[in-house]
């Protein structure tokens, strides 16, 4: 197991002790590689719409380093950005939770 496997999964048993979280892995196009939460298109419908997956996109042309969004429903977000090559390769979202 990659170091950054293992330090996510202890991320997700510490962030469950306290409430559920859900976690995903993209690719750069916002395709589901993988994901614990029972309802998928929950991060699509919740989490990309309403001109976030731009803003995303936005923020990931200048910068790698994670970012928290919130939706109107005050969810939110935390997202993570894996690198190949000096590249973001993967996309870890965790969430949601309240602000």
């Amino acid at each position: 197991m990659m170091e950054s496997d293992a330090l996510l999964n202890a991320l997700k048993e510490f962030t469950n002790l306290f409430s559920p979280m859900w976690f995903w892995k993209l690719d750069p196009q916002f395709n589901v590689i993988h994901s614990d939460c029972p309802n998928e298109s929950l991060f699509r419908s919740l989490f990309l719409r309403d001109g976030r997956r731009e803003a995303i996109e936005n923020h990931m042309s200048g910068s790698n380093k994670p970012v928290c969004f919130t939706v109107s429903s005050m969810l939110s977000w935390v997202m993570a950005f894996g690198l190949e090559n000096e590249k973001i390769s993967s996309i870890y979202v965790m969430g949601p939770f309240f602000v």
